[in-house]
């Protein structure tokens, strides 16, 4: 675990060596080459299409950050997704083969039910130190010395100064995001009742269904009907999570006031 965490690329590179050990065992055998070759095939087309989808242009907008969570807000640049589901998000300054999964946190009625600059795709991480997402911290706050958030970026196009950016001072793309996938909990909107349970930081799928649900779905008298919410997280940890707490505040003063103006009923 400590050389995962410190060192990705050994961690990486070495598990490669399956290939070699695959390769030395095709001679002893001929006729397994056969039968290897269509699962060789499709993991050289998943990798290669890892990387052209991530070579995609990706607009940074804002950076926020409430210890020890940082929200990364994006620009949709063609994308689009569904409630639940993840993304792999790499820093080429530290390092092109270095892919992590982390879950959308802001709903898809971000994406279709809003407009101009109040479109966005978000990502909650928390800052683990001495890892990977403290150096991405630090590298988005080489463009931030002052270290003061929200923090939004922007970039100029001809005269007009526009927000969000791309490219850093290096010439790299400042994140590329390889996304959308799959994943089970994108199918909570299918039932009229569901039971939602997140544990710590694994809460982002569940502050996107609820803000999904409250914001839209009830609205428009959309399933699920009714929902249980359960969050498990340890007392002393819970200081680390006031992002989800000020958003549940938001979001049930906003249901109280659908529910007094008659947008959502009281069942």
């Amino acid at each position: 675990d400590k050389v995962r965490r410190a060192e990705f690329q050994i961690f990486w590179i070495n598990h490669h060596m399956f290939i070699v050990f695959l390769g030395f065992t095709i001679p002893h055998k001929p006729d397994w080459a056969l039968w290897f070759a269509i699962p060789a095939l499709m993991y050289m087309y998943e990798k290669v299409q890892r990387y052209r989808r991530g070579s995609r242009p990706v607009i940074l907008k804002e950076v926020r950050y409430i210890k020890p969570v940082l929200e990364l807000r994006f620009e949709p640049t063609g994308m689009k997704f569904q409630d639940g589901q993840y993304v792999f998000l790499c820093c080429p300054r530290l390092g092109r083969m270095e892919w992590h999964p982390f879950t959308i946190s802001s709903p898809e009625g971000d994406l279709f039910e809003t407009s101009g600059d109040k479109k966005f795709m978000s990502l909650h991480i928390k800052v683990i130190p001495g890892g990977w997402t403290e150096r991405v911290k630090q590298y988005l706050e080489i463009m931030n010395p002052q270290k003061a958030y929200p923090f939004v970026l922007k970039r100029r196009v001809g005269t007009e100064l526009m927000i969000g950016k791309t490219y850093g001072v290096d010439g790299l793309q400042l994140l590329q995001v390889d996304g959308p996938h799959a994943a089970p909990c994108q199918h909570y909107k299918e039932y009229e009742t569901c039971l939602v349970v997140g544990a710590g930081i694994g809460i982002t799928p569940g502050s996107c269904i609820l803000k999904s649900i409250l914001r839209y779905k009830w609205r428009k008298k959309a399933n699920p009907k009714r929902l249980y919410f359960a969050w498990v997280n340890r007392w002393i940890n819970t200081i680390e999570y006031q992002w989800f707490i000020l958003l549940l505040t938001k979001l049930f003063n906003r249901l109280g006031h659908d529910r007094k103006i008659g947008i959502v009923s009281e069942d």
